[in-house]
């Protein structure tokens, strides 16, 4: 059953186009984000989802009901939409529990107040007001307070933005028990992809107020279906697809194996290029492969990114695990392409 509908919605401010002819559906207790840089409408989204801003056209429907179009506008208080903002607006003269409570009206006040103090470990930060606690513990208490209302959807804004790099795994695993425990719907906005990755089942991306592809991490990944998909999502670069004198496919990386080409678009005389990205490059062991100087090493942990040159000044980046490999920049190094998946080609004609 479909928890969110949009269709078609456009919403204006001053003239100026936010959210332009866009369309999605989200089932019920799946976890969705919208994903873009800043300035691309995601926040505007989330607040026309909740009521908070009017649509220019088009309609949002919250479990099969039109909330939302160019003649109707339910309020945000009758939708039954948990909103956690970007910045958590709390009420500094109230306690953790007032805030969590306040708004929540009826008998059942204390037994989910209990719940959720339980839920987000703050049972022993009950007393104490908004300053007197960190950044990530803030953070729990402006979710504890969204989910206090028992709301159907749960949208979030920005949720890891105020969270420094050490609390994040703690937050993300914090997140992921709330959206298993109470069964809802959500929606968040961010950024970062891989927050995306860590706890979306669907991802939109959202550039210029439209939607560029909607699905999967892995689909987006690995099957982007626009090169504005494939910029934005991980790392890469488009390279000329060619063919040369015996009718065999090549690109700046030396001759390409078909199997590896996502052929649907591939038609002959097309203007096409083929996204490579590091994990598709490996530095040849038997010196067969194209020269490229290295220009960059970076170490990661697991492994090396490199960044290479190749003859006709495009960069192109070379992951390898092999940390012992005796490389320096200047160097120049045999690649070839070795993917493990199809790769993805794009047309001029698309």
């Amino acid at each position: 059953m479909a928890a969110i509908t949009l269709d078609q919605i456009t919403f204006q401010i001053g003239g100026n186009v936010v959210i332009d002819q866009l369309s999605f559906t989200l089932n019920k207790h799946r976890v969705a984000c919208i994903l873009g840089q800043s300035g691309g409408g995601k926040t505007s989204l989330l607040r026309c989802i909740a009521g908070l801003e009017k649509i220019t056209a088009g309609t949002i429907c919250l479990a099969e009901k039109t909330v939302s179009s160019a003649t109707v506008h339910l309020p945000p208080e009758k939708r039954r939409v948990g909103f956690v903002f970007q910045d958590n607006i709390l009420f500094p003269h109230l306690t953790v529990e007032e805030n969590i409570t306040y708004g929540v009206r009826n008998n059942k006040k204390q037994k989910r107040l209990a719940e959720l103090l339980a839920v987000l470990e703050l049972v022993d930060l009950s007393k104490r007001y908004p300053l007197q606690l960190s950044g990530g513990q803030q953070q729990r208490v402006a979710i504890a307070r969204a989910l206090a209302p028992q709301p159907e959807i749960l949208l979030f804004d920005e949720p890891l933005s105020s969270i420094d790099m050490q609390l994040r795994e703690t937050v993300k695993d914090t997140l992921r028990k709330i959206f298993s425990y109470q069964q809802m719907t959500v929606i968040f906005v961010t950024h970062d992809q891989f927050e995306a990755f860590d706890l979306a089942d669907d991802i939109g991306l959202l550039a210029d107020g439209k939607i560029l592809q909607w699905g999967s991490a892995q689909q987006l990944y690995n099957n982007p279906q626009n090169i504005e998909v494939a910029n934005f999502i991980g790392i890469g670069v488009a390279l000329p697809l060619l063919s040369d004198g015996d009718g065999k496919l090549t690109c700046a990386v030396g001759r390409i194996n078909e199997k590896y080409l996502d052929r649907q678009y591939l038609r002959p005389h097309d203007r096409c290029q083929l996204f490579v990205r590091p994990d598709d490059v490996v530095i040849a062991q038997n010196n067969d492969g194209v020269r490229a100087k290295v220009i960059g090493k970076m170490f990661r942990g697991t492994h090396l990114l490199y960044r290479l040159k190749l003859a006709n000044d495009i960069i192109i980046n070379c992951f390898t695990a092999n940390s012992n490999l005796s490389i320096n920049n200047g160097d120049l190094v045999p690649i070839k392409l070795q993917p493990k998946r199809q790769l993805p080609v794009f047309c001029s004609c698309q």
